[in-house]
């Protein structure tokens, strides 16, 4: 549809179906012109779209922390190899080998980054983290929440913000082979854990293959940081970065890839000393 009359005081609905051809880092993207009546105006509508070439997959929460918006801001661009994901086994094979002889690097794909900003600094704002009046009360009864891994117990004055993951299944509505139920585990690095600053709402968890949009899992990542020490009326402290692996086992994916996902997911906050 490219041409619609409006009858005053009446509205109308424009459907924009996105089909892309295959998966990639960056979105889609297409500028959409709307003139209205016999005037000059118009109107630019852009519409984005993402694209993945298997069935489940991981998104940040919050959409700044998208790994393709850092890549803008630090310039980092690349030319698509089209060939990399096209959907016979034997072009992708020959297009990397191809890059390996002629010493051609392969295009950026930068991990997710949840940056946690200082929760202590002076200007921090207060909605994005939650103080720890009193140490929490020790546990009775029941263990932790099956799938949850145990919390690391926070002193008093700690600060803790939160930032969410969401594992996804795309919507599949042809007939494929390969579209099954999968599952998730997260898991922290040996030095993550032996920080005790990070915890997770839960670590693994199953995955829903389905004709239709399938509701995300979400998983909460939390920062628990102790109130910094003052020397000399000075705080000290750093950036540091924590690695966490993810597994995606199950769904579709391109022929003769392992259905078997691994990626790294980096955490960072500012710990004081």
């Amino acid at each position: 549809l490219e041409r619609l009359q409006i009858l005053q005081g009446t509205s109308a609905e424009i459907e924009v179906i996105f089909r892309p051809d295959r998966g990639r880092f960056l979105p889609f993207r297409e500028d959409l012109d709307i003139f209205i009546g016999k005037t000059d105006e118009v109107y630019r509508v852009g519409v984005l779209g993402r694209a993945w070439s298997r069935q489940y997959f991981v998104t940040p929460g919050d959409p700044r922390d998208e790994p393709f918006t850092y890549s803008i801001f630090k310039g980092i661009a690349s030319v698509e190899d089209t060939l990399l994901v096209h959907s016979s086994a034997v072009i992708r094979t020959a297009a990397k080998e191809a890059r390996k002889v002629i010493d051609l690097s392969f295009p950026e794909s930068p991990n997710i980054l949840l940056k946690f900003p200082d929760p202590f600094d002076p200007n921090a704002n207060p909605s994005t983290y939650v103080e720890i009046a009193a140490a929490p009360a020790a546990p009775t009864g029941k263990g932790p929440a099956k799938g949850a891994p145990p919390a690391p117990v926070a002193a008093p004055g700690s600060r803790q913000q939160t930032k969410r993951l969401y594992f996804n299944s795309t919507k599949v509505s042809d007939n494929r082979a390969g579209v099954t139920p999968g599952s998730f585990e997260v898991i922290l690095s040996q030095e993550a854990k032996e920080s005790g600053l990070w915890s997770l709402s839960v670590d693994k968890g199953s995955l829903t293959a389905a004709s239709v949009d399938a509701a995300a899992v979400a998983v909460d990542v939390t920062c628990t940081l102790p109130k910094p020490r003052s020397l000399g009326g000075v705080v000290v402290g750093s950036w540091k970065a924590f690695q966490v692996e993810v597994v995606l086992k199950g769904g579709w994916c391109l022929p003769g890839e392992s259905d078997e996902h691994r990626m790294w997911i980096t955490l960072e906050a500012y710990v004081g000393l």
